[in-house]
């Protein structure tokens, strides 16, 4: 049974979600006097994804953009993980809006993101499931703020002391949500930075189609996904120029390269043809515009396709090549 009180000052209140880790609720600190969120996993092993996601927090740290941890500790049979209660997901405010942003605001949630990818990767991490759902909207003063969640499957890219990186090699299993992951761990190859920036991408087109081609296909194969992945000028086609060209770069670093930050907000600006656009000043949508009458969505990235762990025969990705815009930028070396 799930505990009602944890740590003996956080009491549930109603379930907000569940998943592959466990549920997530509601709940009052009774003794701060203010609302937090649960997420609670039951025990089944010596190490749970919630403890492995409040050890990334930790060394992450406090920074903007990134969730507070209140407390993590065992309540009964559960792990129990105890974070800033957030606004709603970037997935359901696009639903709101019906799956249509202004330009202005997807530059603003793309250069945000950017950043805490920069903050992520500077620690030694990647996320490795950059999704909608995954980016929660800031509270009250902080509606502005986009926020990074869920680092169950997040891993260490890089080891700290050397900053010597990992080895580019077959893993077991995809890693992410198809919908949104890289080329190469639909392979089952190991990610690195690059991964992101790529899954970054995919967000772009989503944000500006308002869904992807393969979500509107019932029963499309992982193979047929990547084939349409492949196809970079028709998965671009009638988009800012730039969102192909932040594909084509992502795709373009090798396994160990560090990205350009600074080169991929250029190009986010360039979207807009000014930087005001991409400043934190910017009010995004959701604090000036009404949203429509609701209708039925588009489609929804995770209950169309929902994240998986399983070997797909994949061939790993060959880069493109050398990007124009960027000089000396080293192919992708896929190991043989």
């Amino acid at each position: 049974m799930v505990p009602a009180c944890v740590n003996g000052r956080y009491r549930l209140k109603e379930k907000i979600g569940s998943g592959a880790y466990g549920e997530v609720y509601h709940a009052s600190d009774i003794i701060g006097d203010g609302d937090v969120v649960v997420k609670l996993q039951c025990i089944t092993g010596s190490t749970t994804s919630l403890e492995h996601e409040y050890n990334v927090l930790k060394q992450l740290g406090d920074t903007v953009g990134i969730p507070h941890v209140h407390w993590f500790g065992r309540e009964d049979n559960y792990d129990a993980l105890v974070l800033d209660r957030l606004g709603q997901s970037l997935e359901s405010v696009f639903k709101t809006y019906q799956h249509s942003f202004s330009r202005n605001t997807i530059v603003f949630i793309a250069h945000q993101l950017v950043c805490r990818l920069q903050y992520i990767h500077s620690k030694h991490f990647i996320h490795c499931d950059l999704k909608p759902d995954n980016i929660l909207i800031g509270t009250g003063k902080d509606a502005h703020k986009i926020y990074l969640v869920d680092f169950g499957i997040s891993k260490q890219y890089r080891y700290p002391c050397t900053h010597l990186h990992i080895a580019f090699e077959q893993t077991t299993s995809l890693t992410g949500t198809p919908a949104f992951t890289s080329i190469n761990s639909h392979a089952g190859m190991e990610l690195g930075c690059c991964d992101d920036i790529e899954s970054l991408a995919y967000l772009l087109i989503y944000l500006f189609r308002g869904s992807l081609p393969w979500l509107h296909c019932s029963g499309i194969s992982d193979e047929q996904v990547v084939e349409m992945k492949y196809n970079m000028t028709k998965l671009c086609q009638d988009l800012p120029e730039e969102v192909e060209q932040i594909l084509t770069y992502s795709r373009s670093l090798s396994f160990d390269q560090k990205p350009d930050y600074t080169f991929l907000c250029r190009l986010l600006q360039r979207i807009n043809s000014t930087s005001e656009s991409c400043q934190q000043d910017h009010v995004p949508d959701w604090s000036t515009i009404s949203p429509a009458p609701c209708k039925t969505p588009i489609g929804n990235a995770d209950s169309t396709m929902p994240r998986r762990s399983h070997r797909l025969k994949v061939q790993a990705f060959s880069p493109c090549p050398m990007y124009s815009l960027c000089s000396n930028r080293c192919p992708r070396t896929v190991r043989k």
